[in-house]
């Protein structure tokens, strides 16, 4: 039977999880591809936009989990 992961908020909830048969979890339902950055970030940059596209952005990012920001990076590193 596959079950779904609820938002896990606290570490006492992940050590309760820890403790459980978490093979009914394992499904592709509950997984999603990640990327990591491993390089520092060591230059600041600023940006001027219209509040309509930092608010698009925003909410891309929060519909994908990440932040704002991080969201940027990706897409210039796709661009370039």
């Amino acid at each position: 039977m596959k079950k779904h992961l609820k938002k896990i908020k606290t570490d006492k909830s992940v050590e309760n999880l820890l403790k459980k048969d978490l093979s009914p979890y394992i499904h592709s339902e509950n997984f999603q591809p990640m990327r990591f950055e491993l390089k520092p970030k060591k230059q600041t940059v600023t940006i001027r936009m219209s509040e309509g596209l930092l608010k698009a952005l925003k909410t891309k990012a929060k519909k994908q989990g990440i932040h704002y920001q991080k969201l940027m990076r990706q897409a210039l590193e796709k661009e370039l």
